[in-house]
């Protein structure tokens, strides 16, 4: 919270870190021993967690914005550290494909899904954020270390999006007459 106070951005983004995706990939839920691990995955994301409740506090706070990424995987549930931002009244939830925003695999070029949850004060990001995939076209599954690193950085088409959100809200906010 130094940081943010010292600088108080009128958005902070959390953006989920890339070693934790990574072991998010990798988790499946068939093989045995996986509860396990999804346990002590549950563990290594508490910190970052922790960090984004504090964040989403000091920014309501502060009447600021915040976003935080949440990666969509149904082995692992991100328990009370984030429900409490989930459930409240000025919480916006979008969910969001990353194929949508342009994301393909590096070789193949095909579609990567890459389902993403967002959690955010700003209902102008919420809607641009909230867009599914509708294509027929079949997807690259996210497999393999270079393809893991590749898919855990935000498409271009989709940090756009986020920008023209908070354009938005900054418009809503502090220019209601414009």
């Amino acid at each position: 919270n130094d940081i943010i106070d010292a600088w108080r951005p009128r958005l902070v983004v959390c953006e989920f870190p890339r070693a934790l995706f990574a072991s998010l990939c990798s988790l499946n839920n068939y093989k045995n021993g996986d509860k396990q691990k999804a346990k002590r995955l549950r563990e290594k994301f508490r910190p970052y967690l922790q960090m984004c409740r504090q964040i989403s506090e000091y920014q309501r706070e502060h009447q600021m914005e915040f976003l935080i990424q949440v990666p969509v995987n149904g082995s692992v549930d991100l328990g009370d550290e984030l429900r409490c931002v989930e459930t409240h009244d000025e919480t916006y939830l979008a969910v969001s494909d990353f194929c949508v925003f342009g994301l393909r695999h590096p070789k193949s070029g095909q579609p990567i899904k890459r389902r993403t949850c967002w959690l955010t004060s700003s209902p102008e990001i919420a809607v641009e954020l909230n867009k599914n995939c509708s294509c027929k076209k079949a997807h690259a599954p996210i497999v393999g270390g270079a393809v893991v690193r590749y898919t855990a950085d935000l498409p271009y088409e989709l940090t756009v999006a986020i920008l023209k959100g908070f354009r938005g809200t900054v418009l809503r906010k502090y220019f209601p007459r414009i």
